[in-house]
C-alpha cells in the first residue's frame, strides 16, 4: 500500500505505513505521550510523539498519507514497538 514519511519539528522521520485500507502503522519515534478516556475501557484518545504530529481520534489525517478526501482516525492502539491507527475513508 502507501508509505509516507513526515519530518517533525525535531527532524525525526515519522513513518505512516498503510497496511490496508483501514490500518496504518505509525513508527519512527522513541518517546510519545497518550491520552485515555476516563471509562473503564481505557481507549486511547490521542497520541503525541515528541516533536509531533499530535493525532487525535476524530481527526482527518489525509495529509499524512497519500490519497484524497477525508481519512477519519477512528482508533489508536499500542502494539509492542509500534502504534496502529484504524482509519475510515469518508
Amino acid at each position: 500500500m502507501t508509505k509516507k514519511t513526515y519530518i517533525n519539528r525535531y527532524n525525526d522521520k515519522i513513518v505512516f505505513n498503510q497496511i490496508d485500507e483501514n490500518t496504518i502503522e505509525l513508527s519512527g519515534f522513541e518517546f510519545f505521550r497518550t491520552g485515555y478516556n476516563s471509562d473503564e475501557d481505557n481507549k486511547i484518545l490521542f497520541i503525541d510523539p515528541s516533536g509531533g504530529p499530535y493525532l487525535q481520534v476524530g481527526d482527518n489525517i489525509h495529509n499524512y498519507i497519500e490519497g484524497e478526501g477525508i481519512l477519519l482516525l477512528e482508533s489508536i492502539k499500542e502494539d509492542k514497538e509500534k502504534i496502529i491507527l484504524k482509519v475510515k475513508k469518508i
